[in-house]
């Protein structure tokens, strides 16, 4: 990762190393662990996924065969602008980066939900595309400014 970092280990090491990737910052790993069991759970099961039948990393992830938690099955998510959501959060407020992270759980989290884990689904990806959410400021996403009514984000 970076000079004189340890290499994340345990069941969600994959997961951190995509995230500093993502982030541009190792900072996020920090932040990881401060998140809630369930968020580092989904983080870890969806980013351990490659989008490839048969692909699996060696280190992290469950290694379990079925199953929500499993890393076998799929289709794979790929959140796009996902990294732009947490760059532009990487170096903010000390809390901006957890929110970010913890969107980008509920997006994996509700992506899942419409494609269910299916093992005949290993070698396919879907794209959900995130432009809107990480265009907009935190202060945006979770309050109403000046009366205005809140907007309902969606999957569909």
């Amino acid at each position: 990762m970076a000079p004189k970092k340890d290499e994340p280990a345990g069941a969600a090491a994959i997961a951190c190393l995509r995230l500093a990737v993502m982030a541009q910052s190792d900072s996020v790993v920090a932040a990881f662990g401060t998140l809630p069991a369930e968020d580092q759970h989904v983080l870890g099961v969806e980013l351990a996924r490659t989008g490839c039948t048969g692909q699996r990393f060696e280190r992290g992830g469950d290694q379990s065969s079925s199953g929500q938690g499993s890393r076998v099955g799929g289709p794979a998510i790929l959140v796009y602008y996902g990294p732009a959501l947490l760059q532009r959060h990487a170096h903010g407020e000390p809390d901006d980066l957890n929110i970010a992270l913890r969107i980008l759980a509920e997006v994996l989290r509700a992506t899942r939900a419409l494609w269910p884990l299916e093992e005949g689904s290993e070698g396919e990806t879907i794209t959900v595309q995130i432009g809107a959410l990480k265009a907009l400021s935190l202060e945006d996403l979770f309050g109403a400014s000046d009366g205005k009514a809140r907007e309902v984000w969606v999957l569909h």
